[in-house]
């Protein structure tokens, strides 16, 4: 992740959030971060779509929301879900067909894609506005052809149904 990025995100938070509630310095506390829900919902709010950036974690170059600190830094890092991956990166072979459900950003998907390769097929479904566009995003930029992205929910009915986000998801829609 190109921390300047980063920093620039932060600054620009830190504007706008001390004209609302007066001055207070990020270099203060760094990169951990801890202010009230309503703050961050605030700087989301205000920085929504700017506080997305294109990372590279290993195999896989994703859009990603800067804001979203506890996410991003283990995708940066190669930590996130590590036990998982790797399985994951175990039964996944070439050719094979992926259907990967609440695909969130795309994270699974997009380390399908390379997995299987253009003769094999994932399809990635993600219900929620926000990570929909994130996810259709990195498989743009990626050039996975071998990717079928659907904006639905999944679910043992027929029908419609309501989608319930957890209160931190909520705040992207």
């Amino acid at each position: 992740m190109n921390t300047s990025v980063f920093s620039s995100v932060l600054r620009k938070a830190s504007r706008i959030l001390s004209r609302k509630l007066g001055p207070f310095s990020l270099k203060d506390i760094g990169y951990n971060i801890l202010v009230t829900r309503k703050v961050y919902d605030f700087a989301h709010r205000i920085l929504k779509y700017s506080s997305i950036i294109l990372i590279k974690s290993g195999e896989i170059s994703m859009y990603v929301d800067v804001l979203a600190l506890g996410m991003v830094f283990p995708i940066i890092e190669g930590t996130h879900e590590a036990f998982e991956r790797s399985i994951f990166k175990k039964l996944v072979r070439r050719g094979m067909e992926v259907v990967d459900v609440g695909a969130h950003w795309g994270y699974y998907t997009l380390l399908a894609a390379k997995l299987v390769g253009e003769g094999g097929k994932v399809w990635s479904f993600e219900p929620e506005p926000y990570n929909w566009f994130l996810l259709t995003r990195s498989i743009r930029s990626n050039a996975y052809n071998n990717v079928i992205p659907i904006q639905k929910i999944v679910s043992n009915r027929i029908g419609g149904m309501r989608l319930f986000l957890a209160a931190d998801t909520a705040r992207h829609t």
